[in-house]
């Protein structure tokens, strides 16, 4: 308590300096990062916040875990008409990665199929496919997931399997020509990524470039509701900018949830009913909130030796090119996140990743094949969290091993200065992706 007190005293300092301070690989959130390994290290407010912001935090915390409901009268009114959730809690159980169907049946998962292509919604499915609904309603086609085994061998003759995902309907597959199976992604951290600035992002873009151009990343501008470009930071492609606009729009596409943001339909599927937005500004300022302000896991042992041997192969194999480990936050508009210096292991930019990955579907300015670099602080305990380690956009990796071996692209070159490596590098490489 006593070290954390004395941390925090060094942060209103550097408030006041307006100098951010680096904590150490330990503390990859900076002040933010909380001292949890459990189940509940994904949802807890970031260890520097305000006590007074805590009922704030929690409310938030209240409304995302809440099931919204077709019902009058219940706590969150508003479901449907067609939805995939009840909850945003049901795509990202403990605030955590949601995973692929388990079986045919399964609708207790975290997976979605974004549809369409070049800004174009699917004629009768609109952007996303609901395959739930209240009664009264029809619910959309349902799928599958059945997977091919595709076997390799590393460079010393170790043998390797992947397994490549094949979506299924109950339709025609020609109904359906453009989609995109994706799973939702960990919930930490967000509020500092947001809050770094467009100028950091770009100069180690830059600097990345003037090394190696044919790995520098780019950015997925989008829209805000102004009708300025600003860059894309959040979803698999880099294709929301806000929390709070990607907060509206999973509630709107995935449990038929209107608000401010998106008051009308989105899809010619969902049905308006013209009436007062249902998720209240007031709530969805407190998801948001709660969202911002969840705090990053301390990494585990860093400096092991062994740890540490194993991200110097990180860095020789040329990952951080992408997983860029350090920002610099300046002033926001919230003190817990203000002058940090943070490790997410991310850019933030989109990077073509070959046709292993591709699924054909544009998101805005990103292609088919390409994808936001997914930031890796964290990843060391989404087995603890959420009991499994399916990685990538849809989950097709059963693990660190599988997740590397899909690479492809601009990093293919260090795909395959893995599947060079002994094994007992191998080994190492992977124990510092634990330790994250």
């Amino acid at each position: 308590m006593f070290i954390r007190l004395a941390l925090i005293l060094i942060l209103l300092i550097a408030q006041a300096c307006r100098r951010p301070i680096d904590y150490g690989p330990d503390n990859p959130g900076g002040l933010a990062t909380v001292s949890a390994t459990g189940e509940s290290a994904f949802s807890l407010p970031a260890a520097n916040i305000d006590p007074r912001w805590i009922v704030k935090f929690a409310r938030g915390n209240r409304s995302f875990k809440t099931p919204w409901s077709d019902q009058a009268g219940a706590e969150q009114p508003g479901l449907g008409p067609l939805f995939n959730h009840t909850s945003c809690a049901g795509c990202h159980p403990r605030d955590g990665r949601g995973q692929p169907p388990r079986n045919p049946g399964d609708l207790d998962h975290g997976m979605l199929i974004q549809l369409g292509d070049s800004g174009k919604n699917h004629p009768l499915y609109g952007d996303t496919l609901q395959t739930r609904a209240i009664q009264g309603h029809n619910p959309e086609p349902s799928f599958r997931i059945r997977y091919e085994e595709i076997k390799g061998e590393y460079a010393d003759h170790t043998p390797y399997s992947l397994r490549k995902p094949i979506v299924e309907f109950n339709v025609q597959s020609e109904t359906i020509p453009a989609f995109s199976a994706r799973t939702a992604p960990a919930l930490i951290g967000l509020g500092l990524l947001e809050s770094i600035s467009e100028s950091e992002i770009l100069i180690r873009s830059q600097r990345v470039k003037d090394v190696n151009p044919a790995i520098g990343g780019r950015m997925n501008h989008v829209r805000n509701g102004d009708g300025d470009e600003i860059p894309g930071r959040f979803g698999w492609k880099a294709s929301v900018a806000k929390i709070e606009d990607q907060i509206a729009r999973a509630a709107f596409r995935d449990m038929g949830v209107s608000s401010r943001l998106l008051p009308a339909s989105l899809d010619s599927a969902t049905v308006g009913n013209g009436s007062e937005p249902e998720m209240k500004d007031d709530v969805l300022a407190n998801i948001t909130f709660y969202i911002r302000s969840i705090g990053v896991p301390a990494r585990r042992d860093p400096w092991n030796p062994d740890v540490q041997r194993g991200e110097e192969v990180f860095l020789r194999l040329g990952c951080a090119n992408c997983h860029a480990e350090t920002f610099v936050i300046g002033r926001t508009s919230l003190d817990h996140l203000t002058y940090q210096v943070i490790h997410p292991y991310t850019d933030l930019l989109l990077h073509e990743m070959g046709p292993g990955l591709a699924d054909h579907r544009s998101d805005g300015e990103a292609t088919g094949s390409e994808w936001r670099t997914a930031p890796l602080w964290g990843i060391g305990l989404v087995q603890t969290v959420n009991g499994h380690e399916f990685f990538l956009h849809d989950g097709r990796a059963r693990g660190f091993e599988e997740a590397i071996l899909w690479h492809g692209g601009q990093a293919e070159a260090s795909r395959n200065g893995f599947l060079s490596l002994a094994a007992r590098d191998r080994a190492l490489l992977l124990q510092f992706l634990r330790s994250l």
